[in-house]
């Protein structure tokens, strides 16, 4: 099976249909409840960054920090 977005790869690989190759720390909630299980250990490294953009006026810095923060772990 192929998704188009990795939410939708990430619900199905939470309904049991298949193994997911994502982000650790996107999947990590999922990891820590049960619902994932890590079949390695092994991390891939990866050339890709991810921006995360924001006007001044829809979000304060606390709470980008917090997402800043929230994001690192």
């Amino acid at each position: 099976m192929r998704y188009d977005t990795f939410a939708s790869a990430l619900s199905a690989a939470r309904a049991g249909l298949g193994i997911l190759l994502g982000s650790l720390p996107l999947c990590q909630a999922d990891l820590e409840s049960g619902a994932l299980i890590q079949m390695s250990t092994e991390v891939m490294p990866h050339h890709e960054s991810y921006w995360l953009l924001a006007s001044k006026e829809r979000i304060s810095r606390q709470r980008w920090e917090v997402l800043r923060e929230t994001m690192a772990r």
